[in-house]
């Protein structure tokens, strides 16, 4: 069976479960003398290998955060189990108060709110209601990831009466048995780095070779770590930098290929505010919705948000200062890997550094480098015999994304001229282009 069939035979137990546990509840609040017995302990998990058990048996879920996931899933697979919940209060002709919900604008059905869950699982039992307002903090487990949570309540109003929401992620992911990375908005900054090349396309030299070494090494013994080695950190920090182009993001790309791990570019663009707070709280949703998903996080200019505080002389600066506190406290949370990129790294703060395990400097290539990069990028076109890439490469300090730039300069001139070879001429004149756009000729 694939995940799907798993999934459903799973959520089918789970919602047999609710109805139950949604008669009992009934029963004890209209009868005070109910001799009906009812099961309320969720099912068995043992031998489930769905996706969804794989999940609640992962984070050890307990009774009322099982409840609350099924009663946030519950509207998306059968609303229908939630009609008992739309009963008049005879007394005062209206809806029952403790039963919480809220109308959809198409939805027909109930939407369950926090009060639901409430209800479910409290009764009129305060002390119960305030473990069900944990289970809805910040400290738990499903706003650090991300998972369910209460939909902002109207101002002044009370904390349950927010929309129990289950995340798109989440939900695809204990229905469909996979996750989708979060489309590119304004809470979730970022795009996923793809590339066609493989690592035998990267040419870089020994010492980047041996760092990236252990880069792969962490990625492949990561969860070992965790478990059986107290004395390595939590997550992964690497810090490239050197010049424009000379392969940092690249690296990162191929990176996730050779480890069949996403990889996430963050736009710093997107998050950076001039709102006071709203930079940390974008930060806040991009890392809680990463967080143990084994995305690789790949800042890029990093020194833009990460550089060094300065001493404060203006509530800006403050508020700036405050951000790379964050980002500090974020970075020695995150359980996965981040990479930050820049030209250089005296811009970034001394504090993100000393969290870095592994720092990894892309210099300019050097000439043996740089006429390797020629003849890679020109592999497979025919070209004029007077072209020397080892005189070339002497020449010219250039890096591998001017030459790509120059490759591609000469396939458009060839292609436009109806030419199959590339001559002398036209990698001189795009030599050149690229050395007036770099300020060099």
């Amino acid at each position: 069976m694939d995940n799907k069939e798993l999934n459903s035979i799973t959520i089918e137990k789970e919602i047999k479960w609710l109805s139950n546990f949604i008669d009992y509840r009934f029963d004890c609040h209209f009868s005070n003398n109910s001799s009906k017995k009812y099961k309320i302990s969720p099912p068995s998990l043992e031998n489930d290998s769905s996706v969804y058990a794989k999940i609640l048996k992962k984070y050890t879920f307990n009774l009322l955060e099982r409840l609350s996931i099924i009663v946030a899933l519950i509207p998306h697979v059968k609303p229908q189990i939630l009609d008992s919940f739309k009963i008049n209060n005879k007394a005062i002709q209206t809806n029952f108060t403790e039963f919480g919900g809220v109308n959809g604008k198409t939805h027909k059905g109930f939407l369950p709110t926090g009060e639901t869950v409430a209800f479910l699982y409290a009764g009129n039992d305060i002390k119960k209601k305030l473990e069900v307002q944990e289970v809805f903090s910040t400290q738990h487990i499903f706003h650090k990831n991300d998972l369910i949570y209460l939909d902002d309540q109207h101002e002044k109003e009370p904390f349950f009466s927010g929309q129990l929401i289950i995340n798109n992620n989440f939900l695809e992911l204990i229905t469909l048995g996979y996750e989708k990375i979060p489309s590119f908005s304004r809470s979730f900054p970022a795009k996923e780095i793809k590339t066609k090349m493989i690592p035998d396309d990267l040419i870089i030299d020994n010492f980047i070779k041996k760092s990236l070494e252990n880069i792969n090494n962490w990625l492949e013994y990561s969860q070992y770590f965790d478990k059986n080695n107290q004395k390595i950190h939590k997550g992964y920090k690497v810090l490239f930098y050197g010049p424009p182009g000379t392969g940092k993001t690249l690296t990162a790309g191929i990176i996730g290929k050779m480890n069949k791990r996403i990889v996430l570019k963050v736009d710093l663009s997107h998050i950076q505010s001039k709102w006071v707070g709203e930079t940390e709280k974008t930060l806040s949703k991009l890392f809680n919705k990463a967080d143990n998903k084994g995305w690789i996080l790949f800042f890029d200019e990093a020194d833009a948000i990460f550089g060094k505080r300065s001493n404060v002389k203006s509530s800006n600066e403050t508020y700036a200062n405050q951000t790379v506190s964050y980002l500090l406290q974020r970075i020695e949370e995150y359980t996965g890997m981040i990479i930050l990129a820049s030209n250089f790294k005296g811009n970034i703060d001394s504090a993100f550094v000393r969290r870095f395990q592994n720092i990894v400097h892309f210099p300019i290539p050097n000439p043996k480098l740089r006429e390797k990069l020629w003849n890679s990028i020109f592999k497979g076109y025919v070209i004029d015999n007077d072209i020397d890439f080892k005189k070339m490469s002497k020449e010219h300090e250039l890096t591998g994304a001017t030459i790509n730039n120059i490759f591609n300069y000469c396939l458009l001139q060839i292609k436009g001229n109806k030419q199959n070879k590339i001559s002398k001429k036209i990698l001189d004149d795009g030599l050149k282009y690229e050395l007036r756009k770099e300020g060099k000729y």
